[in-house]
């Protein structure tokens, strides 16, 4: 308590009452917009909780900080469109921020499987947001999205916890900066393509990589009610085919060709397809790339997709599930 002369008392809230004056606080914008939410640690370092405001403002920052940036960069471009699962996005300062932490809160069964994702522009501050307890709970799993020039540093922090840990995935970041290369899409196929719906989100899930579960099920249903996608529908059926979806992050994912289909083009109209619509609606065009899948590489880079040869993106579980 911080107590006055007249004895009027001003009370210090701790996490879990952050939290639920957070979702009261909700009901009473416009005035309370510009109040933050604060997670401390117990060594007293502070992750502020950005508003709808300052989401805006550093949509536009991060555009200058490309490649490193450009997964964050996603998420909050989507957050600042669609009304979706809420995520939620810490800076360390603003507004000269060091690291930027997006972070689905975990309310539900299904919110353990999406990710985490950081983007810093200094390992020693990264270090030391992942070193506190109150800011990411190590007690649970986590997968975690970042650069992978930071590997060495997050293995030594989950040994130092002693938190199981394991390298997911190392992916190349393949980016479209002019989609008028693009070629056409055959019009027999183009007839055929249509968007995915919720009642196609247990296909996905069957053959999606890191799928088949509830937890998964869930996460691909969402992403079919609230981003784009797009698919080719077979003409008896009118069951899909081959799809590709967007993610939270605007990366277009998932792209899969039933095995009896492929050799067809299909991978290549639905590309071509979906990264014309996103272009149109200006989203970032781009998408992640497992290292040994040199099939989807040469894919995107025939179609004109590059990357920046510094960079990879790497997914780190803790506590797997």
């Amino acid at each position: 308590m911080q107590v006055s002369e007249r004895g009027t008392t001003m009370e210090q809230l701790n996490e879990m009452q952050l939290k639920t004056v957070e979702t009261q606080l909700k009901e009473l914008f416009p005035q309370s917009q510009q109040c933050q939410v604060m997670q401390v640690s117990e060594r007293g370092t502070t992750m502020e909780q950005l508003n709808e405001m300052q989401l805006k403002t550093v949509e536009t920052q991060l555009k200058e900080l490309f490649p490193q940036s450009q997964q964050v960069y996603g998420y909050i471009f989507q957050m600042n469109r669609v009304m979706a699962d809420p995520i939620q996005v810490f800076v360390d300062h603003w507004p000269e921020f060091n690291v930027i932490l997006c972070k689905p809160p975990y309310e539900k069964e299904g919110d353990l499987f999406k990710d985490t994702c950081v983007f810093t522009k200094d390992e020693a501050s990264f270090r030391n947001i992942l070193g506190e307890n109150n800011i990411i709970d190590w007690t649970k799993f986590l997968c975690l999205g970042t650069s992978l020039c930071y590997e060495e540093m997050v293995m030594a922090v989950a040994s130092e916890r002693k938190v199981p840990v394991n390298k997911v995935s190392v992916c190349h970041m393949m980016m479209l900066q002019d989609p008028s290369r693009l070629p056409p899409v055959e019009s027999a196929i183009e007839s055929m393509i249509s968007s995915l719906d919720e009642s196609h989100s247990d296909i996905v899930n069957k053959t999606w990589k890191f799928g088949n579960t509830e937890n998964s099920f869930q996460m691909i249903r969402s992403m079919i009610r609230h981003y784009p996608s797009c698919c080719v529908l077979d003409a008896e059926s009118q069951q899909p085919i081959a799809w590709v979806l967007t993610y939270p992050s605007s990366a277009m994912g998932m792209l899969y060709t039933l095995q009896e289909h492929r050799g067809q083009g299909l991978a290549k109209a639905l590309v071509s397809s979906m990264s014309r619509r996103l272009y149109s609606q200006g989203f970032p065009v781009y998408c992640f790339v497992e290292e040994e899948n040199t099939l989807s590489y040469s894919l995107y880079t025939n179609l004109g997709f590059t990357e920046d040869p510094q960079y990879r993106a790497a997914w780190f579980d803790f506590n797997s599930l």
